[in-house]
């Protein structure tokens, strides 16, 4: 599933959120997390690849030993090519890997 993060301060209830941001919303960027170690960066493009054009993704790794940390970002060049993969994976689980998504 993925979660959509735009800063890190004062949690704000996401209905709060999106309430003083309006209706124009147009995010392009996604903070994907709960994916195996063994994920790399042209991984996670491939899974997203199907959905539009993808700029960047990129998977977090750790240090110490080079393994993915679970998490990472995929920003599309469309904001709807990232608002679909949104909504779609706020309601299942993404390729049955049980992707978090808020």
């Amino acid at each position: 599933m993925i979660c959509v993060h735009s800063f890190v301060g004062i949690f704000i209830p996401r209905k709060d959120r999106l309430k003083d941001m309006g209706q124009n919303i147009r995010f392009t960027n996604l903070y994907i997390k709960n994916f195996p170690e063994e994920m790399n960066n042209d991984g996670l493009a491939a899974l997203f690849a199907d959905y539009g054009k993808i700029l960047s993704a990129v998977v977090i790794k750790d240090n110490m030993n080079g393994k993915s940390k679970g998490y990472g970002f995929v920003s599309f060049d469309e904001h709807m090519s990232a608002a679909t993969v949104s909504a779609m994976c706020s309601s299942i689980a993404f390729c049955m890997l049980n992707l978090d998504c808020v």
